[in-house]
């Protein structure tokens, strides 16, 4: 959503429906690279992407930002290179390992690895940390310590 007077203020508004790293980090890069794109009016209602067995389907702009998102959380190239070299022997080790070398958390590189059906959703479970107690602790402040005001301008 943009808002402004000239409507050049990006806001991005996210919910913390699924409590984990990966579902978090992904939604904001989604979110950034409909900004990054300059898309008009990107609100995202479909928030569980396209399923195989799914008969709908996502718009275009969708896709792109999924893909961009995925990108940009670990490289799909170095995600392929990984793919290719240990499948289907995904160890916590290696994927601690490979975490540590692409420079994000563990969590990440599993829900990357259990959307692309590398490995079960049942899988790691416990890499894929929860963010909800995170994010609540600065949800009225600016990120800084400064309480944001509630109160609108004009009252």
């Amino acid at each position: 959503m943009w808002i402004g007077a000239k409507g050049d203020c990006p806001v991005i508004a996210l919910s913390v429906r699924y409590d984990r790293i990966d579902w978090f980090w992904h939604t904001v890069c989604h979110e950034v690279s409909h900004i990054l794109n300059h898309d008009d009016y990107a609100l995202d209602i479909d928030l569980v992407a396209r399923r195989p067995d799914s008969k709908t389907t996502r718009s275009e702009i969708e896709e792109r930002a999924d893909a961009e998102a995925a990108d940009f959380v670990i490289p799909s190239s170095k995600l392929s290179s990984l793919v290719m070299r240990v499948k289907p022997y995904y160890s916590k080790k290696r994927i601690v390992q490979f975490a540590h070398t692409v420079g994000v958390h563990p969590g990440l590189v599993v829900g990357q690895l259990q959307f692309r059906k590398e490995v079960p959703y049942s899988a790691n479970r416990e890499m894929l940390v929860k963010v909800r107690h995170l994010l609540i602790e600065t949800a009225i402040t600016d990120g800084w310590g400064k309480v944001v005001s509630l109160r609108r301008r004009d009252d």
